[in-house]
């Protein structure tokens, strides 16, 4: 398992959030026989989660201060090919940014197999 890095300090991070009002990360999911947000009969489901910065868990039923929101999810379905879900993270409080670790729950079976591409963290 890799650790999720980022090429910044606190001290930089500090500053970006005081100089910005709003804040946002994009996560990508990458799966082949995995679900993210929703299964094959199209009912959500709590299949991926992230922990912030601040170490609140992070998932689609999540209070709304901290909420993964779905972007497009194209891992509803299990056809051997590879597909995608995106998720964006926007708190109201900056401090959960950035993403710090992932857990994904619909990896147990051998055809199951996923990949994450956590984006950088962009101020406004």
């Amino acid at each position: 398992m890799e650790k999720i890095d980022y090429p910044t300090s606190r001290s930089q991070l500090a500053y970006l959030r005081m100089e910005h009002t709003k804040a946002f990360q994009n996560m990508t999911y990458n799966c082949k026989n995995s679900h993210a947000h929703e299964d094959a009969q199209r009912r959500a489901h709590t299949f991926v989660k992230a922990m912030s910065n601040e170490e609140e868990e992070m998932a689609t039923n999540s209070s709304p201060s901290y909420r993964l929101e779905v972007v497009s999810d194209g891992c509803a379905v299990k056809d051997n090919q590879w597909h995608k879900t995106v998720f964006n993270m926007k708190p109201k409080d900056m401090e959960h940014l950035p993403i710090m670790d992932v857990a994904v729950f619909d990896v147990a079976d051998e055809q199951e197999e996923f990949g994450l591409d956590i984006g950088p963290v962009c101020f406004q």
